[in-house]
């Protein structure tokens, strides 16, 4: 691959800039993702209900919470109040995955609740 020194001058500073910028806004974004929308609220979680809506995460997170692939997390044995969070997060833009900003938008917090209990009723994995 060919390197010329003048584009790499001219384009070091210009990422610098960016990573700065990008430093600078994320915890604006945010902060403003947090005022807009609150995250977990008080609704209770219901096992049964969760293994109904469980098939929609386990193409990824694998059939009984635990995947197959490294880049997806296991999901079986999480505390239940992480997994409701990072759902939330995900839900209002706080956390960026875009897959599973996708998954998390159109559910309520009743059917987060009820996903969390069920991931978090499974036996962890190893």
């Amino acid at each position: 691959m060919f390197f010329n020194r003048n584009s790499m001058i001219l384009t070091a500073p210009v990422w610098l800039l960016f990573s700065i910028g990008v430093a600078v806004a994320q915890p604006i974004l945010k902060s403003q993702a947090a005022q807009q929308k609150p995250l977990a609220t008080a609704a209770v979680g219901d096992v049964a209900r969760g293994q109904n809506w469980a098939p929609l995460c386990m193409s990824c997170h694998g059939a009984h919470g635990i995947s197959t692939e490294q880049i997806y997390p296991n999901l079986a044995g999480q505390k239940e109040t992480y997994l409701i969070n990072a759902m939330h997060e995900y839900k209002n833009g706080m956390r960026l995955n875009p897959t599973m900003v996708a998954m998390a938008s159109p559910l309520d917090s009743q059917v987060i609740a009820d996903l969390a209990a069920f991931f978090s009723s499974l036996k962890p994995g190893n």
